[in-house]
Formats: C-alpha cells, sequence, structure tokens
C-alpha cells in the first residue's frame, strides 16, 4: 500500500503550463459565451424582420 503521508508536487513549469491549458479553457468558453449571446440577439433582430416583412406583404396585399 501507498504511503499517503509523503506529497509530491508538481514543478513551477508544470505548474504554469497547466495553468496555461486551463487559461485556454477558460478564454474558448468566455468566447462562446459571447457568440452565444449574440446568436440569441440575432434570433430576435430574424423575428422583428420577418413581422416587418410580413406587415409590407399585406399592405402590397391591400394595394394591389
Amino acid at each position: 500500500m501507498e504511503d499517503l503521508t509523503t506529497v509530491d508536487k508538481i514543478s513551477e513549469e508544470q505548474l504554469k503550463e497547466l495553468q496555461g491549458h486551463v487559461n485556454k479553457i477558460n478564454q474558448a468558453q468566455l468566447q462562446l459565451g459571447g457568440l452565444e449571446s449574440q446568436k440569441h440577439s440575432l434570433l430576435h433582430a430574424v423575428v422583428n424582420m420577418q413581422t416587418e416583412l410580413t406587415e409590407f406583404q399585406n399592405k402590397l396585399e391591400e394595394e394591389y
């Protein structure tokens, strides 16, 4: 059975590399969140554009 009282530490270089990987993941997740926010806004804008198109089509139908 392994002695659990001995604690091995990672080196400073390993810690920096680990932090680099974690930071990359965090940045990617942050960017994904921003893209989801843009997507949400664009979906609302499309709904508004569709409403405007329908209103315009109705005006055309009334006129012609």
